[in-house]
């Protein structure tokens, strides 16, 4: 087996829930990583719902899976692991949190995630990470646009607050110096908004909420036994999927009348009325319906059609790719 690309490297994870998983992350590309928790064990490890057999939260058990984990005393052997750190992770003023002197590390890259950044008139603000959805403009955008604004259900920061430490840790490396890295939460949403922001200053729009849709059509479709994602567009890249499924819906016996004589190289779903729009829908969404989501993901694969399952954690969890690669051991 290959050496791990972060072999020899230690991370002491002192963060609080939103940054859990960056040490995990880590911990997984080889990282010796050592959750050093406050007094009394991290709060996490109460938070619903709990394994039956140990009493931790299964939260707690997922986002520290491959971490080695201790009880901060102030001793030598903690002032030892703290001083040979490669890097640090805290989420200063995050309830139960715990926080360190720099000195205590002083060569290491100190990774510090907070809700708007350690510097700026908003520094000092706490918030939740519903706030910070609406701060960093993705809250606006999520949901239907007959209904309230829902949240997203996976933490974002984490994913970031990993990459970066990995660029920092190889520009310290590369003779840079043990530094800050100061990641804002609600900047990192951000991203979530694709091109929204760069728009309004330009356009003036804001954009809405699509719920299922994206632009004029249909993204996610209900299938026989959950969804599926499907981009209902033409072009030269895409025009195949549309002789694909015709085929398929041919052999289900489905009215595809709405389809026929359409030139799909130049199909463009934005020029349509509702009703013509609705009508090659119908035929598709009667498809779907018929079908697995395995179903529909094997002939994904098999025809190359620009289909993708839209997995809940049911199919994260039976995954025979995941399984296969021992993600969950």
């Amino acid at each position: 087996m290959p050496t791990p690309p972060l072999n020899g490297i230690r991370v002491v994870d002192m963060a609080g829930e939103p940054l859990a998983m960056a040490g995990r992350m880590l911990a997984d590309l080889g990282a010796d990583v050592v959750k050093l928790e406050p007094a009394g064990g991290d709060p996490l490890r109460r938070l619903a719902p709990l394994h039956p057999g140990s009493g931790t939260s299964l939260r707690f058990l997922a986002f520290n899976a491959g971490k080695t984990s201790i009880e901060y005393r102030a001793c030598e052997a903690t002032a030892e692991l703290l001083a040979g750190a490669h890097l640090v992770i805290e989420t200063p003023g995050f309830p139960g949190a715990l926080e360190l002197d720099r000195s205590m590390a002083p060569n290491a890259v100190w990774l510090k995630a907070t809700p708007f950044g350690l510097h700026g008139p908003r520094s000092h603000w706490r918030a939740s990470d519903l706030g910070l959805l609406a701060a960093g403009g993705n809250l606006f955008a999520t949901g239907f646009t007959d209904r309230p604004p829902v949240r997203c259900a996976e933490p974002a920061a984490y994913a970031h607050a990993a990459s970066e430490a990995v660029f920092a840790l190889l520009t310290a490396h590369a003779g840079g110096g043990p530094r800050t890295v100061d990641l804002a939460m609600s900047e990192v949403v951000m991203l979530a908004n694709m091109c929204g922001a760069g728009q309004f200053p330009t356009t003036g729009r804001r954009g809405q909420r699509m719920g299922a849709s994206m632009g004029a059509t249909r993204e996610i479709w209900p299938c026989a036994d959950g969804f599926v994602s499907f981009g209902l567009r033409g072009g030269p890249s895409r025009a195949h999927n549309f002789d694909i499924l015709l085929a398929q819906m041919g052999r289900d016996k489905i009215n595809t009348a709405s389809w026929e004589g359409r030139d799909w190289l130049r199909f463009n779903a934005a020029a349509l009325s509702a009703e013509e729009l609705a009508d090659i829908e119908r035929p598709l969404s009667e498809y779907f319906a018929q079908h697995s989501m395995t179903e529909l993901y094997d002939l994904a694969v098999a025809t190359n059609l620009m289909l993708a399952p839209a997995n809940g954690a049911a199919q994260i969890v039976d995954s025979t790719q995941l399984a296969a690669r021992n993600f969950f051991t």
